[in-house]
């Protein structure tokens, strides 16, 4: 079995781990804009 840091250390040399950041925080970013989308529809559902 590999270590995970083992494993980042391999990536880091591919440069696997810059695009893995990268799609990362944009795949977080989203789900966050989609759960803002969600509360707003909730809020409005619940105020009519």
């Amino acid at each position: 079995m590999w270590e995970v840091w083992e494993v980042w250390e391999v990536w880091e040399v591919w440069g696997v781990s810059e695009v893995w950041e990268e799609t990362t925080t944009r795949r977080v970013e989203l789900t966050l804009w989609w759960f803002d989308i969600l509360i707003l529809l909730m809020g409005f559902t619940t105020i009519k």
